[in-house]
């Protein structure tokens, strides 16, 4: 089975036909790793559905790279103020590992929200980015660095370990020194 049709029958029963007009609206693309697959600044032009591989979403600001969150395959990311409004993005995402991806345009993406299918299955799969959005920004204003770490550790067991030490603490909001005086703790 085709793993979009796998990972969209998650959130959504799919009939042949709406399968056949979603396939044909998604093409197949490889980045290798540390390829920018969008850059702050350029418009957001595909929604993409991950196969393989892991991605890091970022920000340039003031120098310094700020890592904001990381999509590991199976899972669907764009930048959806970019893409829907067709402004320059204020982010970038760029393949950590190399990477499998599915994409479909803007205008695909229209044509598909025709179908009940896939508009059940974007809603479904937004309200949950949002759920899990709201609990990261609640996470990163109560909980310590360390619990942050540990929690990481708890629902991902083996994405840390495929994540640049710097990225890692950039997104966990330390200084990498810390991070590694953290994972020599509960090595």
């Amino acid at each position: 089975m085709h793993p979009l049709k796998q990972f969209i029958e998650r959130y959504t029963d799919l009939s042949t036909t709406d399968w056949e007009l979603i396939e044909d609206s998604f093409e197949r693309k490889v980045f290798f790793k540390d390829d920018l697959i969008l850059s702050q600044g350029k418009i957001c032009r595909y929604l993409f559905f991950l196969e393989e591989g892991l991605v890091r979403f970022y920000m340039n600001h003031d120098g310094d790279e700020v890592t904001t969150f990381f999509v590991e395959a199976p899972y669907c990311f764009s930048d959806k103020e970019s893409l829907n409004n067709r402004v320059p993005s204020k982010i970038n995402i760029q393949a950590l590992s190399q990477c499998v991806v599915w994409q479909t345009s803007y205008d695909k993406i229209q044509a598909l929200s025709k179908l009940a299918s896939w508009e059940q299955f974007t809603k479904k799969l937004i309200r949950e980015i949002a759920e899990y959005v709201e609990q990261l920004m609640i996470t990163n204003k109560i909980e310590s660095a360390e619990s942050r770490y540990l929690k990481l550790l708890e629902n991902y067991p083996n994405l840390p370990e495929r994540i640049p030490l710097k990225h890692l603490a950039s997104f966990l909001g330390i200084a990498p020194q810390s991070l590694s005086r953290i994972r020599k703790k509960y090595q």
